[in-house]
Protein backbone atom coordinates (compact mmCIF):
# COMPACT_ATOMS: atom_id res chain seq x y z
CA UNK A 1 0.00 0.00 0.00
CA UNK A 2 1.35 3.49 -1.33
CA UNK A 3 2.22 5.90 1.79
CA UNK A 4 -0.27 8.94 1.14
CA UNK A 5 2.66 11.36 1.11
CA UNK A 6 4.97 9.38 -0.96
CA UNK A 7 3.86 10.33 -4.74
CA UNK A 8 3.45 7.68 -7.15
CA UNK A 9 6.80 8.61 -8.68
CA UNK A 10 8.35 7.07 -5.79
CA UNK A 11 6.32 4.38 -5.63
CA UNK A 12 8.03 1.38 -7.26
CA UNK A 13 4.60 -0.95 -7.66
CA UNK A 14 3.57 2.36 -9.34
CA UNK A 15 6.22 2.48 -11.88
CA UNK A 16 6.36 -1.60 -12.07
CA UNK A 17 2.05 -1.30 -13.54
CA UNK A 18 3.26 1.87 -15.71
CA UNK A 19 5.71 -1.20 -17.23
CA UNK A 20 2.83 -3.29 -17.86
CA UNK A 21 0.81 -1.03 -19.61
CA UNK A 22 1.00 -1.24 -23.47
CA UNK A 23 2.79 1.89 -25.17
CA UNK A 24 0.31 4.81 -24.75
CA UNK A 25 0.92 5.80 -28.30
CA UNK A 26 1.18 2.83 -30.82
CA UNK A 27 -0.42 0.47 -28.32
CA UNK A 28 2.79 -2.02 -28.42
CA UNK A 29 2.27 -4.70 -25.71
CA UNK A 30 4.36 -4.27 -22.73
CA UNK A 31 7.23 -3.70 -21.44
CA UNK A 32 6.89 0.18 -21.82
CA UNK A 33 8.82 2.36 -20.20
CA UNK A 34 7.82 4.65 -17.76
CA UNK A 35 8.18 7.99 -19.75
CA UNK A 36 8.58 10.99 -17.32
CA UNK A 37 7.14 14.36 -18.55
CA UNK A 38 8.54 17.42 -17.01
CA UNK A 39 7.25 19.88 -19.21
CA UNK A 40 3.86 22.28 -17.04
CA UNK A 41 5.68 19.71 -13.85
CA UNK A 42 7.13 20.05 -10.64
CA UNK A 43 10.27 18.27 -12.27
CA UNK A 44 13.14 20.04 -14.26
CA UNK A 45 16.69 19.41 -15.52
CA UNK A 46 17.79 16.25 -13.52
CA UNK A 47 14.61 16.20 -11.78
CA UNK A 48 11.78 13.98 -12.07
CA UNK A 49 8.58 15.12 -12.28
CA UNK A 50 5.84 13.63 -9.20
CA UNK A 51 3.42 11.30 -11.24
CA UNK A 52 3.41 12.99 -14.87
CA UNK A 53 4.76 9.34 -16.32
CA UNK A 54 3.74 7.99 -19.61
CA UNK A 55 3.91 4.23 -20.70
CA UNK A 56 6.09 4.47 -23.65
CA UNK A 57 7.78 1.64 -26.07
CA UNK A 58 11.21 1.86 -25.37
CA UNK A 59 12.35 3.12 -28.84
CA UNK A 60 9.47 5.89 -28.15
CA UNK A 61 10.88 6.46 -25.00
CA UNK A 62 14.51 6.66 -26.05
CA UNK A 63 13.25 9.06 -29.53
CA UNK A 64 11.84 11.97 -26.75
CA UNK A 65 14.86 11.87 -25.33
CA UNK A 66 16.83 12.77 -28.51
CA UNK A 67 14.89 15.29 -29.99
CA UNK A 68 13.90 16.64 -26.86
CA UNK A 69 9.82 16.63 -25.03
CA UNK A 70 8.44 19.38 -26.92
CA UNK A 71 9.06 18.15 -30.27
CA UNK A 72 8.49 14.69 -29.47
CA UNK A 73 5.35 15.33 -28.43
CA UNK A 74 4.28 17.76 -31.14
CA UNK A 75 5.52 15.24 -33.60
CA UNK A 76 3.32 12.57 -32.08
CA UNK A 77 0.27 14.31 -31.13
CA UNK A 78 -0.27 15.58 -35.00
CA UNK A 79 0.86 12.20 -35.99
CA UNK A 80 -1.09 10.31 -33.93
CA UNK A 81 -4.86 12.21 -33.25
CA UNK A 82 -6.08 9.43 -30.78
CA UNK A 83 -2.97 9.96 -28.80
CA UNK A 84 -3.40 13.90 -28.84
CA UNK A 85 -7.28 13.52 -27.95
CA UNK A 86 -6.06 11.42 -24.74
CA UNK A 87 -3.95 14.27 -23.65
CA UNK A 88 -6.61 16.68 -24.07
CA UNK A 89 -9.16 14.51 -22.15
CA UNK A 90 -6.62 13.52 -19.72
CA UNK A 91 -5.35 17.80 -18.54
CA UNK A 92 -9.49 18.68 -19.12
CA UNK A 93 -10.61 15.77 -16.03
CA UNK A 94 -7.04 17.24 -14.69
CA UNK A 95 -8.63 20.99 -14.59
CA UNK A 96 -12.09 19.71 -14.02
CA UNK A 97 -10.58 17.83 -10.56
CA UNK A 98 -8.51 21.20 -9.67
CA UNK A 99 -11.61 23.19 -9.88
CA UNK A 100 -13.75 21.27 -7.68
CA UNK A 101 -11.45 20.51 -4.54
Amino acid sequence: MQNPKQSPFRDAAWLREVRNMPCEITGRQPPSDPAHIRRGSNGGTGLKPDDYVLPLSHELHAEQHRIGEVSFYLAYMTKYSDFMMRCVRARAKEIYLENNK
